[in-house]
């Protein structure tokens, strides 16, 4: 066919794809149908209208002028530049295979004659009689066909039917590709009746692919139209495996053969086919019908959108080749990989089904999760340097000079559907590391203020090596991201994503650490070689460098291994020993040592509960406030000597106490006053506490003293009564009870022991009472239980009414101290 700008007569002629199913001889008004398209009469050129993608190809007249107009290229063309008339002559051919005549009109066929309504009947000897400017007339046998040419007269019932036009072909040829399709696969031809209705004829032809490029050929064909549909079924070359698919697939091509001899088949043809064919059968979303060429390239731009990728409108499915170099070639080969994953070739068909119905009726794949699933898969094959074996499998079958950049194509619309950004971008520069927040990816990281991140911990970094692109990052990169490099040796920290792993600061920069970095709290570096160090977990470890380790090229040399216990106390009090008596606890041991005469001793019980510190001689005579207490000591020869009249401070509520030495034990000298349960102030009146101490029951009591002190046994008062019996005014012969000259209440100057007891007296449970039968008495309780409900106590009455008393109130250890009663308490030392 010509492919040069037809003159007048041609011009008018190619407009008309007439078909003509008639077996000479038969009545032409009932087979014959010619449709014509209307053709613009315009008065001026000013009239003409806009030329437009829409109208491209469609003709018009401006009244004077001697030929047509084609809208080309946005411009309208005259079809015959010199302005004159041009000799038109039509004639009949013989189609090559006996079936019939085609009637070729300067040049252009315009139409066939078949012999019988099927084509059978043999030729039958048409021939053109007559012609003018408006019609075309052939004789077959006794029967006459008229074709109005219809020139520049407009008709609201003629319509040129450009979309047909029957045509002849020397050959037809073209690659196959998914990769390419293997030997042996099957080629068809179908030949379509016309450009509006797309439906098959009977002109169906076979061919097989008989090169390792996928090459198809199809010898010298006579069609009824320029249109037909080339299928291919067969194995092809996967490009992500890099060898043949698994099971075959079944492409097809919608293809106008006007302007073109070889016709590609592929996936964007494929993907194209039914959009295409519901846009000129059913029209579009406004019900307007279009023309193939519109239709293929709407169709084109449509299925390109989905993948992200936008090319130049005069680009043709047809013509792209996986081995190409142009942009159009490198989305081929993008859509291709894309869609083939790392699925088998059955689950490629079901999917390609999928987006072709989609994208027929809607124009879109609607499918949101399928195409972020083709994003999550090309994220990882990018992140794993795959698409370089991709282009290694495509280049290595030998079958092409060149490879498109496809992989560009591919990062784009991964970076669209994950949402990940542009690496190396101004808004995702290198090293920034990001997580995807898209809930239909398998790496979907939500993101809650209150929960903070959840789902996925995989994260993606921006790097750069010939290139800026993404790839999954590592633990160390995404757990330390943004710590920077001022932290201090040794530090240790829990992984920002991975919060149960840990990370140490060595030497500059951050690396893998182990649990045990976490337990020790410091980070086994180079600078705590041989260092011990006691755990959280009680255990004491050492730092050694006797192996080496690597995780995400992480390296480090150092560990925490489990210390000996002389080794670690060994080391311990050999770097702590000073002259101060500071008290050394072996790490591992928890023995507790002090530095003493040039050496170490251990410490005694004193020093370790009592003071805090070591009474050495170093430090001897020397005295001060000290211990829990902050009590007067005395460092002697003999070790610490607690001051036998003395104040102490209890550290729980910091309330100082007066103590007093009787014999060999220490009392305090004032009635405990510190708040616990079950405890009372006389009258309910908070000051009665501060000169008389407060009130417990017996559980209350037992354990109200401060720590190194504690409630008296009854053998505890026992040996205080014993002490003091020289001085008592009544005798106790006989009994186990004794009275003690303590009444500081009376007069200070009976208080010989300076026990200072005071008469108190006791709380019942509901009412107090100072005096018992009107003696004032103290009751202090002890920890000696006598059974169930009673408890022992202690004591003492104002005793200067003399004996006659004594029945009524006895004196000294009784066993009718209920224990639900309030009495006062004093505490002896440990």
């Amino acid at each position: 066919m010509s492919h040069r700008h037809p003159r007048v007569g041609e011009g008018l002629v190619s407009l008309l794809s007439i078909a003509l199913f008639a077996a000479c001889g038969d009545n032409v008004e009932e087979v014959t149908q010619v449709v014509q398209e209307r053709t613009t009469v315009v008065a001026s050129e000013d009239d003409l209208p806009e030329c437009t993608e829409k109208n491209e190809g469609e003709q018009a007249f401006v009244k004077g002028e001697t030929s047509a107009r084609i809208c080309v290229d946005g411009e309208w063309i005259a079809l015959a530049s010199d302005g004159s008339d041009v000799d038109f002559s039509c004639k009949t051919v013989e189609l090559k295979d006996k079936s019939g005549l085609k009637i070729v009109c300067n040049g252009d066929s315009i139409g066939v004659v078949l012999n019988g309504e099927k084509g059978d009947a043999g030729a039958s000897g048409c021939t053109l009689t007559d012609r003018n400017d408006t019609a075309v007339v052939l004789s077959c046998g006794d029967s006459t066909i008229t074709i109005d040419l219809n020139v520049g007269l407009p008709s609201d019932t003629l319509e040129a039917d450009s979309e047909r036009v029957a045509i002849s072909l020397d050959s037809l040829v073209g690659i196959t590709q998914k990769g390419p399709f293997l030997k042996g696969s099957t080629v068809y031809l179908y030949e379509l009746s016309d450009g509006r209705t797309l439906k098959q004829t009977n002109g169906n032809f076979t061919s097989n692919i008989t090169s390792d490029d996928g090459r198809y050929k199809f010898t010298a064909r006579d069609l009824v139209s320029q249109y037909a549909m080339v299928v291919v079924d067969g194995y092809y070359r996967n490009e992500v495996t890099g060898v043949s698919s698994d099971a075959p697939i079944r492409l097809k091509a919608l293809t106008d053969m006007r302007k073109r001899s070889s016709v590609n088949v592929n996936l964007l043809t494929h993907m194209e086919f039914d959009r295409v064919y519901n846009l000129v059968t059913r029209g579009d979303k406004e019900g307007k019908r279009l023309t193939v060429k519109q239709a293929k390239r709407q169709a084109q731009k449509e299925i390109l959108k989905q993948f992200h990728i936008n090319l130049d409108e005069n680009t043709d499915a047809e013509d792209m080749d996986v081995f190409g170099k142009t942009e159009a070639d490198a989305a081929l080969l993008a859509v291709s990989v894309l869609l083939q994953g790392d699925s088998s070739s059955t689950a490629l068909s079901v999917l390609l089904t999928e987006i072709s119905n989609d994208i027929a009726v809607y124009g879109e794949w609607r499918d949101s999760v399928a195409k972020t699933r083709l994003a999550d898969w090309a994220l990882v094959a990018e992140c794993t340097d795959r698409l370089q074996d991709f282009r290694k499998n495509v280049k290595g079958w030998g079958l092409g000079d060149t490879v498109p950049d496809f992989e560009k194509l591919i990062r784009d619309y991964v970076t669209v559907e994950s949402g990940l950004g542009v690496c190396g971008s101004d808004s995702v520069p290198v090293n920034t590391a990001v997580f995807i927040t898209n809930p239909n990816s398998t790496y979907y990281a939500s993101y809650d203020s209150a929960e903070g991140l959840a789902g996925s911990k995989v994260r993606f970094i921006c790097k750069t090596d010939s290139e800026a692109r993404w790839r999954v990052a590592t633990d160390l990169e995404k757990d330390t991201l943004g710590w920077g490099h001022s932290a201090k040796q040794g530090d240790v920290r829990n992984g920002q994503v991975n919060t149960e792993m840990t990370y140490v600061y060595d030497n500059g920069n951050w690396r893998h650490g182990t649990p045990i970095d976490s337990i020790v709290g410091i980070g086994c570096t180079s600078d705590y070689k041989d260092s011990s160090m006691l755990g959280s977990d009680s255990v004491w470890y050492r730092c050694m460098d006797d192996v080496e380790m690597e995780v995400d090229e992480s390296k480090w040399s150092h560990t925490w291994q489990t210390a000996s216990s002389l080794y670690t106390d060994s080391i311990y009090w050999d770097e702590h020993k000073d002259k101060l008596g500071t008290l050394l606890v072996g790490p591992a041991t928890g023995i507790v040592k002090v530095y003493d005469k040039d050496s170490l001793r251990l410490a005694t019980k004193m020093e370790i509960e009592e003071v805090g510190m070591g009474c050495v001689s170093y430090i001897r005579q020397m005295k001060g406030n000290l211990g829990v207490w902050q009590a007067k000591y005395t460092c002697d020869e003999d070790g610490w000597v607690f001051d036998s009249s003395n104040t102490i401070t209890d550290p729980r509520d910091s309330k100082k106490y007066k103590t007093i030495k009787i014999k060999d034990q220490y009392w305090m000298a004032e009635n405990l006053s510190y708040a616990t349960s079950d405890s009372y102030c006389a009258y309910a009146n908070i000051n009665s506490c501060d000169w008389y101490g407060r009130f417990y029951t017996w559980s209350a009591a037992l354990n109200a003293c401060p720590v190194g002190w504690h409630l008296p046994k009854k053998e505890e008062w026992q040996t205080l009564i014993d002490s003091t019996k020289e001085n008592s005014i009544l005798s106790s012969s006989g009994s186990d009870y004794a009275t003690l000259m303590a009444e500081s209440w009376r007069s200070s100057s009976d208080d010989k022991y300076g026990f200072s007891a005071r008469g108190l007296g006791y709380w019942d449970g509901s009412t107090y009472e100072q005096k018992l039968d009107g003696v004032s008495v103290a009751n202090f309780w002890s920890f000696t239980e006598y059974n169930t409900y009673y408890a022992y106590f202690f004591r003492i009455a104002d005793n200067s009414r003399g004996a006659s008393w004594y029945e009524k109130v006895p004196e000294g250890l009784l066993s009718d101290g209920r224990m639900t009663y309030g009495f006062s308490v004093r505490c002896i030392k440990d």
